[in-house]
């Protein structure tokens, strides 16, 4: 494997680590780096399955410690979404604040409403639906804050890595893989 293949590489890995950190660490409610890193890879990644990997791993590595539970498949699932949104990202400033406060929002919505359909913790009628999103808004502070936090600085810190590693300066923008 070529040495600038390798750099990258060891960059994902700490990024990976780094996401996984952010959950397990203490921190306001859902103010971690997850979001920021599937915004990342799907907008840096040209092969779709791997740009899925990188934050998915992270999200299951921290779940094997934080632990499993009933509304895994909506997370994910809103995960994998905000991948898809990373695909169409441009990297400028206003683009990366625009789509980390949509991933946001939409992580929201999908994860809560999965912990009202399945959770089994608020009656499955329009009240017990209110109720679990209004219940659910300090998370959503904590996660628009943290997605664009760290949207700036996984994207700031990887534009630094480029500039201060000339051989990954000279090549496209996005992985190759």
């Amino acid at each position: 494997m070529e040495q600038n293949v390798r750099s990258k590489m060891l960059v994902v890995g700490y990024m990976l680590a780094f996401a996984v950190l952010t959950r397990l660490w203490p921190h306001p409610w859902n103010a971690t780096a997850i979001g920021a890193l599937a915004l990342f890879s799907g907008s840096q990644f040209k092969n779709s399955w791997l740009a899925t990997l990188l934050p998915v791993a992270a999200l299951l590595v921290s779940d094997f410690a934080l632990g499993f539970h009933a509304t895994m498949p909506f997370v994910y699932g809103a995960l994998i979404l905000t991948v898809l949104m990373g695909q169409s990202v441009k990297t400028s400033p206003l683009w990366l604040g625009g789509a980390s406060l949509v991933s946001s929002v939409s992580f929201f919505i999908i994860s809560n409403f999965g912990v009202w359909l399945v959770a089994g913790l608020y009656p499955r009628n329009w009240a017990g639906f209110i109720t679990c999103f209004e219940m659910a808004l300090p998370f959503f502070r904590g996660q628009w804050v943290g997605d664009l936090v760290y949207t700036a600085i996984v994207f700031g810190g990887w534009a630094v890595v480029r500039k201060v590693v000339g051989t990954m300066a000279k090549e496209p923008q996005q992985f190759p893989m």
